[in-house]
């Protein structure tokens, strides 16, 4: 079994030119030497903080590659910026896989990406990468998947108990 541990939210830097917004790949070096993980593994979340918390906005792994060549891609800077036309201000969040002797296990970080996209789509539907989404159409009221607006109290208890 494999251990992550959470680090963050770290505030990524954001350049403002004509009224637009953008997360560019100049200015990266020193959000790299705040979080301190560039050369690991595991999953990361892009989030939108707001006056009501964070919302998830994208979720994405590290395989082979580490978080510093994975994280500002083209492609994903190209992911994030469609989201710096909300209000707020985005942070990046790491589920960092725990040092171990020998090879990164890729599968557990797989895993962990299929859930923390699932989770995050629960908290927002417009989430950027939908392709990795379960359509099952089940949920437990309160906990999970739920369209109830105030769990019962047994459903608030379980999901505490349980760890949601």
């Amino acid at each position: 079994m494999s251990d992550f541990f959470v680090t963050g939210p770290f505030e990524v830097p954001v350049t403002t030119e004509r009224k637009s917004r953008f997360v560019e790949k100049t200015g990266l070096n020193e959000f790299w030497s705040q979080a301190g993980i560039s050369q690991k593994r595991g999953g990361y979340v892009f989030a939108m903080r707001t006056g009501r918390g964070i919302l998830p906005w994208y979720v994405g792994k590290t395989g082979r590659q580490v978080f510093r060549a994975e994280c500002f891609t083209d492609n994903k800077l190209l992911r994030y910026n469609q989201c710096l036309v909300r209000a707020g201000r985005p942070v990046m969040f790491f589920v960092v896989l725990k040092a171990s002797r020998g090879r990164a296990n890729l599968n557990s970080i797989r895993l962990l990406e299929r859930f923390l996209i699932q989770v995050a789509h629960v908290r927002n539907p417009r989430i950027k990468n939908v392709q990795v989404i379960c359509n099952d159409r089940w949920g437990i009221d309160g906990v999970l998947l739920s369209d109830r607006v105030r769990p019962s109290k047994s459903a608030q208890t379980f999901k505490q108990m349980i760890g949601l």
